[in-house]
């Protein structure tokens, strides 16, 4: 390399003037590879299959000891699992607000009432959460692997592992777990269409996070919130522009569809967040926080 830089009259001059003056002058040694004998070989990265392995099991074995101990007490976990098991009784698409979900999303019910054919309703949407939040790790570790190198991903795996808030999420029946699988996946898809400049893990990305804008609707503004990010990813304007554009079509299918059947059946395809909105502005105001701005 010093070669190639120009500095390679230096660096043979140099071992000849560092022999003592009395010295008979020394052979310069010849490295194979020059000016790159003292770079460290890199050290091989252990199996994936193993990493991703080790960081399942070290996920699992805290959410299972937690599993049988923890239980629906009450809020969205009971109200979740009611729904899913009416949707359970009379199987149809959920097509808007008032179709069966309300303000929750509905590829959870979907999810919930399936296991709950097998499952007692005390267990089902626990399980969902449980294999969900133990998947998580894998797109968690892909991300950290590729921003900053496998040591750094198992790191984040085994903090994950033992996240006190997520253990609660694996073991009751809420969406918590269920999204953020979705969401990092998204991230590590994105993250890998970036460094490897390829549409298709951005495309693969946009439908992940329609199913995730289905689960619930925090997930929305992620759209916007990714394509604009897409456009300032790269110097080159045109391989930019075509990233957030085709990433922001592969996001749409899911939300123009419900918008369309809220639109249908109450006249706003924006019906369920703004029903969300004013049930927690009159929650608010019910729990004695009507009196101050």
């Amino acid at each position: 390399m010093g070669r190639w830089l120009g500095f390679g009259p230096c660096l043979r001059i140099l071992p000849r003037a560092m022999v003592p003056a009395s010295s008979p002058a020394a052979p310069a040694p010849t490295p194979s590879v020059p000016g790159l004998s003292a770079v460290p070989a890199p050290q091989p990265e252990p199996s994936l299959r193993w990493l991703v392995g080790l960081l399942l099991v070290a996920a699992l074995l805290p959410r299972l000891g937690v599993f049988f101990l923890n239980e629906n007490l009450y809020g969205d976990a009971v109200v979740r699992t009611e729904l899913a098991e009416r949707w359970l009784n009379a199987p149809h698409v959920i097509t808007s607000y008032k179709d069966g979900t309300y303000q929750f999303g509905p590829l959870h019910l979907y999810l919930v009432g399936a296991v709950l054919s097998v499952f007692d309703r005390e267990v089902a949407g626990r399980l969902v959460s449980l294999v969900f939040g133990v998947l998580s790790v894998v797109p968690l570790f892909a991300l950290t692997r590729r921003l900053f190198g496998w040591r750094a991903g198992v790191a984040a795996g085994l903090a994950f592992s033992v996240w006190g808030m997520h253990l609660q999420f694996s073991t009751t029946a809420g969406s918590e777990a269920v999204s953020l699988f979705f969401m990092l996946a998204v991230f590590a898809l994105v993250a890998e269409g970036v460094e490897e400049n390829r549409f298709q893990p951005l495309f693969w990305a946009g439908m992940l996070l329609n199913l995730a804008c289905a689960l619930r609707y925090d997930a929305w503004m992620y759209i916007p919130l990714i394509t604009v990010a897409l456009v300032f990813s790269s110097n080159d304007r045109v391989a930019s522009l075509t990233r957030a554009v085709g990433f922001g079509l592969a996001c749409l299918p899911f939300p123009l569809l419900w918008m369309q059947g809220n639109e249908l059946a109450h006249g706003d395809p924006f019906f369920p967040m703004k029903a969300v909105d004013d049930f927690h502005r009159q929650w608010v105001a019910d729990s004695g926080g009507a009196g101050g701005a």
